[in-house]
């Protein structure tokens, strides 16, 4: 069985060459490497409910506009949450969701070699 840090080279060498998941797929799962190599572990992230119920608002009859004007169902704090990650990580809406998915592609991969075998 390869070593944690083998695993972790591996994983970060495939995301650095770019899969069919896309560049912000990518760019996820890069960045929760940088913060297990770093501190030695990963914060897990929220954000993906927030982006999917602010791209869900599109979908009530008689939208009109962008998801990122209204807060139809998300609170106010919640969207400037989401702005705020929007804007530090110069994504669109859809981006971040590929983005959060290769987050917590990579976070759910490591928990799982994270854990010890059954004695």
């Amino acid at each position: 069985m390869a070593s944690p840090d083998a695993f972790l080279a591996n994983m970060k060498a495939r995301a650095l060459k770019g899969g069919e998941h896309g560049p912000h797929f990518d760019r996820g799962v890069l960045d929760v490497i940088k913060q297990v190599e770093t501190t030695g572990y990963f914060e897990p992230t929220e954000m993906r409910g927030i982006f999917q119920l602010i791209m869900d608002q599109k979908s009530i009859p008689g939208f009109k506009g962008s998801p990122l004007d209204q807060c139809l169902l998300v609170t106010q704090d919640e969207m400037a949450i989401a702005k705020q990650f929007l804007a530090g990580h110069t994504l669109t809406l859809e981006q971040a969701l590929k983005y959060i998915e290769g987050m917590e592609f990579a976070q759910n991969i490591i928990r799982e070699k994270r854990k010890k075998p059954a004695l």
